[in-house]
């Protein structure tokens, strides 16, 4: 005789094959789309975008010679002079974290001139390049 009560009679098996769920194979979650990003791989990722700035949108003279930068830091121009000629040093940075590194040797004003008139931040940021342009000219004004 049985005495264990826990069995219970008429309830459905395991394997029920009447639900009304698709049945999906392994590989149908490359078309599902993304989850979201979870707080803290939200915060990652808009540190690696920030990158490490020290002040956005600055205009910085350091021994190096000025430092003139985007308001989010993105673009990086350093000028300095060596001996008669100005050295241009553009540092962008992306995203994710790359970077790019451009240097450049003016021994003219009308070189830098042509180089600032093809500059594309001309139209991105406009007061920047202004500001970049400015000094570069008074560079050779001053050199002379």
């Amino acid at each position: 005789m049985n005495t264990d009560s826990s069995s219970a009679e008429g309830a459905e098996p395991p394997d029920s094959s009447g639900s009304s769920a698709p049945a999906r194979s392994q590989r149908d979650h490359a078309a599902l789309p993304a989850p979201a990003l979870g707080p803290k791989a939200s915060l990652i990722q808009v540190r690696r975008r920030q990158g490490r700035l020290t002040r956005a949108g600055t205009c910085t003279a350091t021994r190096s010679g000025i430092q003139l930068s985007t308001a989010d830091g993105a673009v990086v121009f350093v000028l300095r002079g060596v001996g008669i000629a100005l050295y241009l040093e553009r540092t962008q940075r992306r995203p994710l974290g790359t970077h790019l590194i451009q240097s450049m040797l003016f021994a003219s004003r009308c070189e830098f001139t042509r180089w600032c008139e093809a500059e594309p931040l001309r139209f991105d940021e406009p007061h920047l390049h202004q500001r970049l342009r400015r000094h570069g000219e008074e560079f050779f004004d001053g050199s002379r």
